[in-house]
């Protein structure tokens, strides 16, 4: 069973920091404005000492100003940052890939999967928690991605979810990739996100929830859109500096 975002907190060692670290560069890219080590506790559920150490290593590569209260307050991320935290958290999510393995089966479009979910989002409350990243989440973030159509849907789920179970509601024709030969390509790829589901966004004209900005960059790079994915992260880098009054 895969662990809720509160869950991430609870385990030991270096995932736990660097979902922290994920954690305040989402914030400072949402949100940019003076945090307590207590507001990140309690964000992420990862112990004192964790949210410390993660806060310390985060702030050795970042631009911040000292208050006061145990607030941490930072005002730049630099773009090299931001990719090194993205390149690290592809490697390490959890990940399961799905496609059609049959001879004489094809892929369904991704834009066919997207429809047949949000068909079971309208019909069924249990689908909130999953978001579409990959091409379509990015471009809700930033319009301007330089990427026409996408090989794939990626979705990323907030939360305990049964993976295989998912895609075949979806596609009940959709098989797990350890089950295809090497080299197929994948029409669904379904990712475990790890940061609270508050990182996720809706658009309001199409009522289609969207991963978090960072879960959509990992899915770019993932894909091998990496100069796509790093014009990205230098917008919304651009626009949280902007807001934190540290550039235009």
């Amino acid at each position: 069973q895969c662990d809720s975002p509160q869950d991430v907190g609870r385990d030991s060692g270096r995932v736990v920091k660097q979902s922290v670290i994920e954690v305040l560069l989402a914030q400072w890219m949402r949100e940019p404005r003076a945090h307590t080590l207590a507001e990140i506790q309690q964000l992420t559920g990862a112990s004192y000492p964790t949210v410390a150490s993660a806060t310390e290593e985060f702030l050795r590569s970042s631009v911040a100003a000292a208050v006061p209260r145990r607030k941490i307050d930072v005002r730049d991320v630099p773009t090299a940052v931001i990719q090194e935290i993205v390149e690290g958290r592809v490697k390490r999510r959890e990940t399961h890939r799905f496609g059609r393995i049959y001879p004489g089966t094809y892929n369904p479009a991704p834009e066919t999967l997207r429809k047949r979910l949000e068909s079971l989002r309208r019909r069924s409350d249990a689908w909130n928690n999953v978001t579409v990243g990959g091409v379509p989440g990015a471009q809700h973030y930033y319009a301007q991605l330089d990427i026409t159509s996408s090989p794939r849907l990626d979705l990323s789920v907030y939360g305990a979810a049964d993976p295989v179970q998912l895609a075949r509601s979806i596609d009940a024709g959709l098989q797990p990739a350890n089950q295809a030969i090497a080299d197929a390509e994948y029409a669904l790829v379904i990712h475990i996100a790890s940061e609270p589901f508050g990182f996720t966004s809706v658009d309001e004209s199409s009522a289609t929830r969207y991963a978090s900005e960072l879960e959509c960059m990992a899915d770019l790079c993932e894909m091998g859109y990496r100069r796509e994915c790093w014009e990205m992260a230098e917008h919304l880098a651009q626009k949280a500096r902007s807001r934190a009054g540290g550039g235009a």
